[in-house]
């Protein structure tokens, strides 16, 4: 009986040409479900891929479809996690600290997807920090499964210019948007009828790269008599510890916008 390759997914037989599938498969990986399946079948990816090997091909194929069901692709060298959904409004949770990198099991769906929420969502079931991935919060499995909210319907579109939020743009904040942790009870800033996006907290440098509007706009809810207070309260901002200001931009215009949370 022949040998079976330990770490890897090939065989014996395709041993010599390792390398080739290697590269194929960090190919396929990074392609939509769909695209692998259009690709398989009219073999258009092949000459792309360079391998010229229509049955190494059809072996990588499967086992990434296979692989991709699990939502991880597990490549020669590890487990590659599954790019993330998308969040209107929260566009790269990564950055801003409210997903991270992780191989814990979700709560929800019980898989391990190589990233967590860090949060604890609002509701009745306590132990949900850093228990619920960010495909489950997505598609609105972690709301309906354990009545979990990631940001105080009351709270969204509370900063801002003021105007009514549909609720539809609130349940998607609130039930399928991962939300971020403030001092206090977290608000959504909404502009021009709709929620914004979050972009995360600010420090010093940010606030100046981010230009004079939202300085403006900060310096006015800060609301100091003087500007030596102004300035020595914009210079302590590090968007870790002590005041916080959490940035967010409308959809439709762009504006920048964002509100203070004290300790």
């Amino acid at each position: 009986m022949a040998n079976r390759t330990t770490g890897s997914a090939c065989n014996p037989r395709l041993s010599s040409t390792f390398q080739k599938l290697e590269a194929v498969v960090r190919i396929v990986a990074r392609q939509p479900l769909r695209t692998i399946g259009q690709s398989y079948d009219s073999r258009k990816s092949i000459s792309s891929c360079q391998t010229g090997i229509y049955k190494e091909w059809r072996l990588v194929v499967r086992i990434v479809v296979r692989q991709r069901a699990c939502r991880s692709i597990k490549l020669f060298g590890g487990t590659r996690p599954m790019p993330l959904p998308q969040f209107a409004y929260h566009p790269d949770p990564v950055k801003t600290g409210s997903v991270e990198p992780s191989d814990i099991r979700c709560k929800c769906c019980g898989q391990s997807r190589g990233f967590i929420y860090t949060g604890q969502p609002y509701g009745p079931h306590d132990g949900l920090r850093r228990a619920l991935c960010p495909w489950c919060i997505a598609d609105g499995s972690a709301h309906q499964k354990f009545d979990a909210m990631f940001t105080p319907t009351r709270n969204i579109g509370d900063h801002g210019d003021r105007k009514p939020v549909p609720q539809s743009v609130i349940e998607e904040v609130a039930h399928r948007t991962p939300g971020f942790a403030g001092w206090q009870e977290e608000s959504w800033v909404a502009h021009c009828g709709d929620a914004a996006e979050f972009l995360g907290p600010a420090s010093y440098a940010d606030v100046m790269g981010y230009g004079e509007p939202l300085a403006h706009k900060l310096k006015k809810q800060a609301g100091f008599r003087t500007e030596s207070e102004w300035q020595e309260f914009l210079t302590s901002l590090d968007g870790k510890n002590g005041c916080m200001v959490w940035v967010f931009r409308c959809r439709k215009c762009g504006e920048l916008d964002c509100y203070m949370d004290f300790p």
